[in-house]
């Protein structure tokens, strides 16, 4: 499998389950009958349940395949985006004339930030 094809699949069980947030049972307010909008998600053991908004009904396997790929992939991802922004980084700080990048007309320096501009806000950060 190819990177785009793996990062394709985890979009496609991103976008199949509930979405987020997702929440623990203290974060639900209940309305006055006692009800509340928000649906199991995901049940780990007695007592630990995730609860989210389905859209429709709740997509029990949709939810699992998301879950059990998170797992694996999430670490990667990580991995993978930590290594994506130290090269960014030092493409910006060590740009020189005879950096191949940068002989080809490229601003190192513009194309990098905004790069790690749209990482960040990817990221919520």
């Amino acid at each position: 499998m190819t990177l785009q094809e793996k990062l394709n699949e985890l979009e496609r069980l991103s976008d199949a389950a509930t979405e987020g947030p997702w929440v623990d049972k203290k974060d639900i307010t209940l309305d006055s009958d006692g009800f509340s909008e928000f649906c199991p998600i995901v049940s780990v053991g007695k007592g630990w349940v995730i609860y989210g908004k389905p859209k429709s009904g709740i997509a029990c396997m949709s939810n699992h395949n998301f879950v059990k790929a998170s797992r694996t992939a999430v670490p990667q991802l990580v991995k993978a985006l930590r290594e994506c922004l130290i090269t960014l980084e030092l493409i910006s700080k060590n740009k020189t004339d005879d950096c191949e990048i940068y002989t080809m007309g490229c601003d190192c320096d513009e194309e990098c930030l905004r790069a790690i501009k749209k990482v960040n806000k990817i990221m919520g950060v």
